[in-house]
């Protein structure tokens, strides 16, 4: 099973969405961390409980200095989370978001799929690159 797990600082609205469409995929789980675990749950609480799953946990943030903190070595020493960095482009607003979303859910699926945690990646509106 693969658990998508998006920050509070993404929209709700888009994992309720793709869980919807993931479902008739199989066993997959696309929820905002506010449903997981609790509306402004830490980064720490995240990734405690990412961690702490015996399945994959996909990590999506927003946070631009998620990876200078000590959270991105606890997540690259684990053996079953990954860590998506969405970086929109400047001035997007809500429906931005949402087809840029959209527009890069398959490769940031395809990875989840296809690549063993732990491992990091940005997205970005041109390309998802490896961290």
């Amino acid at each position: 099973m693969i658990e998508y797990l998006f920050d509070e600082n993404l929209s709700h609205s888009y994992a309720d969405s793709l869980n919807v469409l993931e479902k008739s995929r199989g066993d997959y789980i696309v929820q905002s961390t506010k449903r997981a675990l609790h509306a402004s749950a830490s980064d720490e609480e995240i990734v405690n409980y990412a961690t702490t799953k015996n399945h994959t946990v996909i990590i999506l943030a927003q946070d631009r200095d998620f990876r200078k903190r000590n959270l991105y070595t606890l997540i690259m020493k684990s053996r079953n989370v990954g860590l998506f960095l969405i970086n929109f482009p400047k001035g997007y607003k809500f429906w931005d978001q949402v087809q840029f979303i959209y527009k890069q859910w398959i490769g940031i699926r395809d990875i989840a799929n296809n690549e063993k945690p732990p491992f990091s990646y940005k997205v970005s509106y041109r390309k998802i690159e490896k961290l």
